[in-house]
């Protein structure tokens, strides 16, 4: 199983402004490296969390179909295609009639439709690929602890170095939204 970053998030989920109002920044000769620490941060929580945060596409390749397919890296946006390599190593587009896409809780997962069945993919490594697009839709759809966090995590970079960022106070606002006890892509 791989992940590949297919199309990369365009925006943060907190602005550099919001960021500098934070940690009370008012000129702009930090700009540069404040979105340097601010582009660390959302990496940093993303990572923590195994989510991302803004709406981005990524491939995940398989080396079969299987009858439950979870999708990585809540929130669950769209499946874009589902896409294998045939018997003849032709690369084939799935039918979006053949699968379900189920995104409960924002976390998804790719079956069978009923009566379906999964067609007879080329026995090798990576021969199912399943773009999807996840995150949230737009920067105010993500969690304010989230987005608290990032801008925390950014003054601690910014204004605190030297000092030790509390970790207590960081899982605190990013443990809830910590996916334990799912997929975790490795």
């Amino acid at each position: 199983m791989n992940l590949t970053l297919v199309t990369p998030p365009t925006a943060f989920p907190v602005s550099l402004s919001e960021v500098k109002r934070f940690c009370r920044i008012e000129d702009t000769d930090n700009d540069t490296i404040v979105t340097a620490f601010l582009k660390s941060a959302v990496e940093l929580a993303e990572n923590v969390t195994g989510r991302r945060f803004m709406a981005q596409q990524w491939r995940l390749s398989l080396d079969k179909f299987s009858d439950e397919i979870i999708l990585p890296y809540p929130q669950l946006l769209s499946v874009d295609s589902v896409q294998y390599y045939d018997s003849a190593r032709v690369l084939q587009s799935l039918d979006s009639g053949v699968y379900e896409v189920d995104a409960v809780d924002g976390i998804g997962r790719v079956t069978l439709a009923l009566d379906q069945s999964w067609p007879q993919s080329y026995p090798h490594l990576n021969t199912v690929l399943i773009d999807f697009t996840c995150g949230y839709s737009d920067a105010a759809s993500v969690p304010n602890t989230l987005r608290d966090a990032i801008s925390t995590i950014v003054w601690f970079l910014f204004d605190g170095r030297g000092a030790q960022l509390d970790s207590k106070m960081l899982n605190f606002m990013l443990g809830p939204h910590i996916m334990r006890g799912f997929y975790e892509p490795s």
